[in-house]
């Protein structure tokens, strides 16, 4: 299921709840949870994840579920490259794999 992580993000800072907290409730890896927060996660969160995830935090599914019919962020931009001519997808393309190497230096 698609989650506003965002949404989850702001609701746990809110109410003092850290990922450790919710990884050790629901008796996963801090990692695994860590990983459904991430931009890098293309997969929805597992249906029993998210429910734990909303009883811990004392909400409801539907506050914090994504439109699926609405485009994401990532597919708006991809969207908006592909307008472009072949000359400038490869400059934004070629910008794009420059700060994901600049990104990986900073991480090591």
């Amino acid at each position: 299921m698609k989650a506003n992580i965002e949404q989850i993000k702001y609701l746990m800072h809110k109410k003092g709840i850290t990922q450790k907290n919710i990884a050790d409730s629901l008796e996963i890896s801090k990692t695994t949870l860590s990983y459904y927060f991430t931009e890098r996660n293309k997969k929805d969160i597992p249906l029993n994840i998210l429910e734990g995830i909303c009883k811990i935090l004392g909400i409801e599914k539907q506050e914090i579920q994504v439109n699926s019919e609405e485009p994401s962020e990532t597919d708006k931009l991809i969207s908006e490259l592909l307008q472009l001519t072949p000359k400038y997808r490869k400059i934004v393309s070629d910008l794009i794999k420059s700060l994901i190497v600049l990104q990986n230096k900073e991480n090591e």
